[in-house]
């Protein structure tokens, strides 16, 4: 365990640039907060240990942490002004350090891919335990992330009392605020970190259910992107969308999304498509057909309402392809509804980038090469060009493995694809 607390905090306070021997105490209590946390670490993370090729996992890291932090507090990289300053510095450091230790081992990259071993130590064939294996680590590295984003008032009270095990009382000596208040922020803070951890425990690349990925992606998804969205669903019918009044209310709705339509424009294409479909206002009656489902769907993804439009439009696509199904004996109509969901949701992960795994576009990556080959890719619709993308985008620098996995993966491809739209700078 850390060290009393009250000590630490009579050092700080009595802290002067002169005094070598406080600055080294100061740097053991980071050290071993941090070995401590380690250790907790390990000991969730038990397969960890065993990942390890040299046999010591906290060795080089807290080597590495403890001349870190030396440097910082003794050679004058900062000077510590107060007890809640020294705290600060000391969190950020200790955050760095269980992030760099779990870098070492998270993703498909790290060397806890595709091992594991069982309790005596021997090699066993296959994934690691979901529950302790690398997956799961890279979780709680996320989680620490998400730390870190908190308000500076609450990631403050976070730090002292996750990182610093302080009391309620103690951070808000320290802080110079109530006790009351300390106890509402640190509330507030796990509130908050409760919310990143649901939303970091949701299998996005597992899902199969196009509704739920898009109420994931909402808060932060473009009207543009839903209308794309909406419209690529639409695609996905081919023949099946019908005539051109059908037609012309999606790539009206496209090209709104573009900004190359108007609104009046959008609200004719609609209009004209309810015209030679009568039926669409009882389109979800007993009598349906696909037809009109074929028909309402066009309608809906031209609509106003851009969530709406992509929430409705994918319903109708679904509805529309197995009432078609199952006017044909030889066809599962389980089946038909099925792959449609798996193709809406891949539709979704195409569009929309994992909310809580958000990739920052470099803007020197956008060279002449890239702009050229994202505009190309986008006007023409040549989705078969992205690994060339891929390519483009490594010589320009990039080296992010999500967005060049995206390009160069054979999934399915639409108008607004993440990537391409990070690399023209759309939203």
């Amino acid at each position: 365990m850390p060290d009393d607390p009250d000590d630490t905090n009579d050092l700080v306070y009595n802290l002067r640039p002169d005094d070598p021997e406080t600055y080294n105490r100061l740097i053991a209590h980071a050290y071993r907060r941090l070995e401590w946390l380690i250790y907790s670490m390990l000991r969730d993370f038990g397969g960890v240990r065993r990942w390890d090729d040299t046999g010591d996992v906290t060795g080089d890291v807290l080597h590495s942490a403890l001349i870190r932090l030396h440097k910082a507090f003794s050679e004058s990289e900062l000077e510590l002004t107060s007890a809640r300053h020294f705290y600060q510095v000391a969190a950020n450091y200790i955050r760095w350090e269980l992030l760099s230790l779990a870098e070492k081992y998270r993703g498909p990259q790290g060397s806890a891919a595709n091992h594991h071993t069982d309790s005596t130590g021997g090699a066993v064939t296959g994934a690691a335990d979901p529950d302790t294996g690398p997956d799961q680590l890279l979780r709680w590295a996320d989680f620490q992330r998400k730390a870190m984003e908190l308000p500076p008032d609450l990631r403050e009270v976070f730090d002292l009392i996750w990182c610093h095990r302080q009391s309620h009382k103690e951070a808000a000596d320290i802080l110079g605020v109530s006790e009351r208040t300390v106890k509402r922020r640190w509330l507030v803070a796990r509130l908050a970190l409760y919310e990143s951890c649901k939303a970091m425990n949701f299998d996005w690349l597992g899902c199969a259910d196009p509704v739920r990925l898009l109420e994931y992606v909402r808060d932060g998804a473009s009207e543009r992107k839903l209308r794309l969205f909406a419209v690529a669903c639409c695609r996905g019918l081919g023949a099946l969308l019908g005539n051109e009044a059908n037609r012309t209310a999606v790539d009206v709705s496209e090209r709104l999304a573009d900004g190359v339509a108007t609104a009046a424009q959008l609200t004719a294409a609609r209009r004209a498509a309810r015209q030679v479909a009568p039926e669409y206002a009882t389109i979800m009656s007993s009598s349906r057909s696909w037809e009109r489902l074929a028909a309402a769907a066009a309608c809906h993804a031209a609509g106003g309402n851009a969530w709406r439009a992509c929430r409705k439009t994918s319903e109708l696509v679904v509805e529309c392809l197995v009432c078609r199904a199952g006017d044909h004996e030889s066809c599962n109509v389980t089946e038909v509804r099925t792959v449609e969901l798996a193709r809406q949701s891949a539709l979704v992960r195409d569009i929309f980038a994992d909310p809580v795994r958000p990739v920052r576009f470099d803007a020197r990556w956008r060279t002449a090469d890239v702009i050229g080959l994202a505009e190309g890719i986008y006007q023409d619709r040549a989705f078969d060009r992205l690994p060339i993308l891929a390519d483009a985008l490594m010589d320009a620098g990039c080296a992010d493995e999500d967005l060049l996995g995206h390009c160069r993966n054979n999934g399915l491809h639409a108008r607004g694809c993440w990537v391409v739209d990070l690399a023209l700078g759309k939203k």
